[in-house]
């Protein structure tokens, strides 16, 4: 007798569970078990009760329906984790059928075969803890989590940006959340991601579809030692500054970070590598660089760049909420009104990425002398202009306060 049928046993012995479960006629075998569930299930949501004669007249067989009546062996109270067991098995049955697909598959190349990959797994039904809950249940999660700031002293809730009025108001980078960084071309969004990389104390990744490992190491290393950029970019040190770099080297090469850099990068394939990064090297918190530069998924070719944009921006903010770590990504704003005072709306190509930011933080280099952070959204905190010294030798965002 198999696992599958043993469910619908308890079912038919605890109709009520239909109200709870989140399976569906899909995940039964094509066959008997399927047709056996989904006689019950029309039963109990007609307001009918699941009994024998119910299921002759639905069509089943009286011998089946028979079967289903006899005694079960599968306790009530585990039946949450029968019902993951079905899924897996429906999500290996998906799968086996994916990959007999790809290996049949002569005309595409590898890459597009890993992104059909990685953009049909993406779509598996998974267990992974989303489940509707009471608003008691509700009321005492968030509670706990509230005491366990408390006891914490009130500090920041998140992971630590390195900018102290930053922080302040965003609370640092939380779980689940989406944060993009705009700036107009050539105005430091990259320059803050790696400041923020700079100042993380967890293990973090970053993504690159703009610039090489190389480069953004050198960048790392400038705002380590103080260092100018050109200069190490140039190999133009001193004796002084060769041991000032050794030292900073040293001390980089111990961070728990990890990259990432492969030009034309799809959304598809960015997801396969977080995913990769979160489960096998313990990121805590995901970097993306840049979001316009991103390629289009096997599945948005030749549409247009704006839908394109959409559909990234809405994976990213499903990649921070099914890996549960914050996500920040940096974005490219329109150069349009270029003196003035950046805005949401500026933000190219597309309006999915204001709607989908849990928090947005704008560049905003108002002179040479004057720069600010602009929070434009908070979902959950304030909004406010935060000033900060930037040092362009070494790319150095700094607490001006």
């Amino acid at each position: 007798m198999t696992m599958t049928y043993n469910f619908l046993k308890l079912l038919f012995h605890n109709p009520e569970m239909f109200s709870d479960i989140r399976l569906t006629a899909d995940h039964f075998p094509v066959g008997t078990e399927r047709e056996l569930f989904t006689a019950m299930r029309e039963i109990y949501q007609s307001g009918g009760i699941v009994d024998e004669p119910a299921l002759c007249n639905r069509g089943v067989s009286a011998s089946d329906a028979t079967a289903l009546g006899e005694a079960c062996n599968t306790i009530v109270s585990n039946w949450r984790y029968r019902e993951k067991e079905i899924i897996d098995l429906y999500n290996r049955r998906k799968i086996c059928t994916l990959a007999e697909a790809i290996m049949n598959d002569k005309g595409s190349s590898p890459v597009e075969l890993i992104e059909r990959w990685q953009s049909e797994t993406a779509m598996l039904d998974n267990a992974t803890g989303f489940e509707i809950k009471t608003m008691g249940q509700a009321v005492n999660d968030t509670y706990d989590a509230i005491i366990e700031r408390a006891n914490k002293g009130g500090s920041i809730v998140g992971i630590p940006s390195g900018l102290k009025l930053l922080d302040q108001a965003t609370l640092g980078f939380q779980n689940r959340n989406l944060y993009y960084v705009g700036a107009r071309p050539s105005q430091g969004k990259t320059a803050l991601l790696l400041n923020f990389i700079a100042s993380c104390p967890v293990p973090c990744g970053i993504i690159s579809a703009e610039s090489g490992v190389q480069e953004l190491t050198t960048r790392l290393l400038a705002m380590e030692s103080g260092l100018d950029t050109q200069k190490l970019s140039a190999g133009m040190l001193n004796g002084l500054q060769l041991d000032k770099l050794f030292a900073h080297t040293n001390r980089l090469y111990d961070r728990k970070v990890v990259v990432y850099d492969e030009p034309n990068l799809s959304i598809d394939r960015l997801s396969m590598v977080a995913r990769q990064m979160v489960t096998k090297y313990g990121v805590q918190i995901l970097f993306v660089d840049y979001l316009q530069i991103l390629t289009p998924s096997v599945s948005m070719k030749n549409r247009p760049i704006r839908e394109t944009i959409v559909y990234a921006s809405k994976q990213l903010k499903q990649l921070a909420r099914t890996l549960n770590v914050p996500v920040v990504c940096s974005a490219q704003l329109n150069r349009s009104g270029d003196e003035g005072r950046p805005r949401l709306s500026q933000f190219s190509e597309s309006a999915q990425i204001e709607q989908d930011a849990d928090v947005a933080l704008l560049i905003w280099n108002k002179s040479q002398t004057e720069t600010y952070l602009l929070v434009e959204k908070n979902r959950n905190g304030r909004r406010g202009d935060i000033p900060v010294l930037f040092d362009p030798s070494c790319l150095r965002f700094k607490n001006k306060y």
